[in-house]
């Protein structure tokens, strides 16, 4: 398992962050992307097969999955926190390109697909891939210093 990690989105300055800001988020919650930045909103990597593995929030232990945890979830998709651990919450994180890759072979991307992501945009799967859709995994105690997650 990695040391903890914010996922910052690179053009918005956003990070990931499940709705509400709970260090234990009820089964569900939406990720967003928020500005402030607090313990509640750390990651760790968990890996299960070769590139592949689990998000999960650091606090709670729950791991990011699409909503319903299909492995071929639809494009628009909103990501979520749950206990659940199947191929459907199995995502790569690609730190050459920035993107958060899902098994099924969308990204993650801010809802709507904005560089300038609002306060508050879910966090959704999609096929395109573009500038929008970047995202780094940044130390929590310097949110512009990535970091090596292994």
């Amino acid at each position: 398992m990695s040391e903890p990690f914010l996922i910052k989105h690179m053009s918005s300055g956003k990070f990931f962050h499940p709705r509400g800001g709970s260090e234990n988020p009820c089964d569900g919650t939406e990720i967003i992307l928020c500005s402030p930045i607090h313990t509640h909103m750390h990651w760790k990597f968990v890996r299960v097969e070769g590139q592949w593995g689990y998000i999960q929030h650091a606090e709670s232990g729950k791991i990011i999955n699409p909503k319903g945890g299909s492995l071929c979830s639809g494009n628009e998709t909103e990501l979520v926190v749950n206990n659940d651990r199947q191929q459907g919450a199995l995502f790569s994180l690609d730190a050459c390109n920035h993107h958060l890759v899902h098994k099924g072979g969308k990204f993650a991307h801010p809802q709507g697909g904005s560089p300038c992501a609002g306060e508050e945009t879910k966090v959704v799967l999609h096929s395109d891939v573009h500038a929008g859709m970047k995202f780094a995994f940044v130390s929590p105690c310097n949110a512009n210093q990535e970091v090596k997650v292994v």
